[in-house]
């Protein structure tokens, strides 16, 4: 325990506390269904099931998916993806929304994978790339022209990277053939990293504008010996705080 307690504060020093805990959640359910005995019965009661879900009433499903992964590569690429991404966008959104909206976006990942394949035989899902998905949308609009190393090998920005993610997915969304990749339910997770990030925009936008039809009250201030300006002493002001020009 004392390992494990230097190893988080390690960690605490340079990432922030919902990615860091993300990552370990990742890692211990990774190690959890893996275990000889019970690692099966984890998978099978974790990841999810478009066939099982609704008729058999397992709708913890639609969210645990996401923290069990394939194998070490699956778990290794998403866990490098939350290590280098979530950061600056926890920064930027807080802990609490950022929580809220990397489970959001597993939710939404998994409801659109169930639904696209109702009553069809389907591949379990299973992955954090639905939150991931999210962060790349949040890192677009945080930090667009941060410099990345694709494959630790070739600089690309940021917005590139992402926008180029994107047109995969919807590429791979509406291809021809047989995928193991749930491509909608990226895109679901992409989609709730835009609308955490515009919805609160157009809504603060909305507050600022003011009402239609509403009078905005300018006052007219009296001005004494100024060449070129109204020195009509007999006109109303508007505005009961007026002061003089001297």
């Amino acid at each position: 325990m004392t390992f494990l307690r230097d190893f988080d504060a390690y960690f605490a020093r340079t990432m922030p506390p919902v990615t860091r805990r993300m990552l370990f959640v990742l890692v211990g359910v990774f190690l959890l269904t893996y275990l000889p005995g019970i690692g099966n019965v984890l998978w099978a009661l974790l990841s999810l099931s478009p066939r099982e879900v609704f008729p058999g009433f397992r709708l913890w499903e639609l969210l645990t998916y996401g923290f069990v992964h394939a194998g070490f590569g699956h778990l290794l690429m998403n866990g490098l993806g939350l290590f280098f991404f979530g950061p600056p966008v926890e920064d930027r959104l807080g802990p609490r929304r950022y929580l809220a909206m990397l489970l959001l976006a597993i939710l939404a990942g998994g409801v659109a994978h169930v639904l696209f394949h109702f009553g069809a035989a389907a591949p379990w899902l299973v992955g954090f790339s639905a939150a991931n998905f999210a962060i790349l949308v949040g890192c677009l609009f945080f930090v667009p022209n941060a410099m990345v190393y694709l494959y630790f090998l070739f600089p690309v920005k940021m917005k590139w990277l992402v926008i180029g993610y994107l047109m995969i997915e919807l590429a791979g969304m509406f291809g021809a053939g047989q995928s193991n990749v749930s491509h909608l339910g990226h895109l679901a997770g992409a989609a709730v990293g835009f609308a955490f990030i515009l919805l609160p925009r157009y809504l603060a936008g909305r507050r600022r504008r003011p009402r239609k039809g509403a009078k905005v009250v300018r006052s007219r201030r009296l001005n004494m010996g100024h060449p070129g300006r109204s020195a009509n002493a007999s006109e109303l002001y508007d505005d009961p705080h007026w002061k003089m020009d001297q």
